[in-house]
């Protein structure tokens, strides 16, 4: 016999904006050299460690490859596949999540799952 479960987690955007803070300040900048919101209204400095911006139906974030000036797009519903992907093809980065044990290696991998779909870079 064999069962299969399904379970649900909810990732809250204060979750999202510290996965973007941990890429953005040591997890992902040996390939980002940087990133462009558009459609957020944010106030806070620096604007990535405001989880309002994910709350912008719009949303988009261009994020800047460190090696040949290539423009990658990041938007929700990217960033809601890449926890997808976090949980079922990387369980120990989605353990660290969930367990609010994340590093800059978990949020690296899941920027990357968020725009390729897989890991490309290191």
């Amino acid at each position: 016999m064999s069962i299969t479960i399904t379970p649900t987690f909810t990732v809250e955007e204060q979750t999202l904006a510290d996965l973007l803070i941990t890429a953005f300040e040591g997890g992902s900048n040996y390939w980002v050299s940087g990133a462009t919101p558009l459609g957020a209204q944010t106030v806070v400095r620096p604007w990535y460690s405001d989880p309002e911006i994910w709350k912008a139906p719009a949303l988009s974030i261009y994020l800047t490859d460190a090696e040949t000036g290539e423009r990658y797009e990041l938007t929700p519903e990217g960033a809601r596949k890449g926890l997808e992907l976090l949980a079922t093809k990387h369980p120990q980065h989605w353990a660290d999540l969930v367990d609010e044990n994340m590093d800059a290696v978990t949020a690296d991998v899941w920027l990357q799952l968020s725009v390729f779909g897989e890991i490309v870079f290191g």
